[in-house]
């Protein structure tokens, strides 16, 4: 993903009670629908999704229509980057129960990764009708507005029908994504996801300072994520050291060094630091 690429963020599976289950053979009791939800829910918890998916499937065959089934299934599809078959489960899944709010958050996030995020910014406003104490729609609303923002005039070209005078402004998007980051902040003070994008959100508008001050407040288990963030409002604002400073403890970090290393390299050569940009770029292809 590259630097500044808002992140979306989807809900796990649930687990509550309630489940209901149809009237047909194999006979299925709502006590038996809870058992396998749980157990497919702890399934996921140990990443056994080949079993959670049986579990699934026999809750299927067996009949049940319960919301929690197909939000499940969507989003173990959108785990496996299936956005299409994500966004066909978790649409019978809601017309179950149209105010579903993990359903809502993850068609949000199916609808986005299919690049129609008009109709994703529209569903994850229901998402927050229904729960607006949901952090992550919070988040994912913010991504969905910034993609609206980037289509601009190829959202509504010129000739169109529609009516252009109705469609948000390109400052009014950037501020309603401002709003939906700090919201999820509120919300979950320690939401990396969030900080990011909201980061360099405020540095796309010109105030990197702001964007680092976000950072900072994060307070547990940073990443090299949140490192290279840094560092990259670092670089915005003039201070080239301190930035290379951050970008090392990034790779420190790092999860995914590799994939790391490329962007540090190509951020250390915007902060004219191209022998160091080298250097990684060579570490890369040893480790390659």
């Amino acid at each position: 993903m590259p630097p500044g690429t808002p992140s979306p963020h989807p809900v796990a599976p649930e687990a509550e009670p309630g489940a209901e289950a149809a009237d047909q053979a194999p006979a299925l009791t709502s006590d038996d629908a809870e058992e396998r939800l749980a157990e497919a829910r702890a399934a996921i918890e140990a990443g056994d999704l080949p079993r959670a998916e049986a579990l699934y499937a026999d809750l299927l065959a067996a009949g049940c229509r319960d919301v929690r089934l197909f939000s499940n299934l969507g989003a173990l599809a959108l785990k496996r980057d299936q956005a299409a078959v994500a966004r066909d489960w978790l649409k019978q899944g809601l017309a179950l129960d149209p105010c579903h709010a993990p359903s809502l958050l993850n068609l949000g996030m199916a609808l986005h990764r299919l690049e129609r995020s008009a109709e994703a910014i529209t569903v994850l406003r229901r998402a927050l009708e229904a729960d607006p104490e949901l952090a992550e729609a919070w988040n994912n609303l913010g991504v969905a507005l910034i993609e609206q923002l980037k289509l601009g005039s190829a959202a509504n070209p010129l000739g169109e029908s529609a009516d252009a005078s109705s469609s948000p402004s390109p400052e009014e998007l950037m501020d309603e994504a401002i709003s939906s980051y700090r919201r999820a902040l509120v919300l979950r003070p320690e939401y990396t996801e969030a900080a990011i994008n909201l980061a360099f959100l405020l540095a796309q508008g010109g105030d990197a300072q702001a964007g680092e001050e976000v950072l900072r407040s994060l307070r547990e288990g940073l990443s090299g994520d949140v490192y290279f963030a840094m560092g990259e409002m670092m670089r915005l604002q003039g201070r080239v050291v301190d930035a290379s400073q951050s970008y090392t403890k990034a790779l420190a970090e790092a999860q995914n060094q590799n994939d790391l290393r490329l962007k540090v390299a190509s951020a250390l050569v915007l902060a004219g630091q191209a022998d160091q940009a080298l250097v990684e770029l060579l570490l890369l292809i040893a480790e390659r």
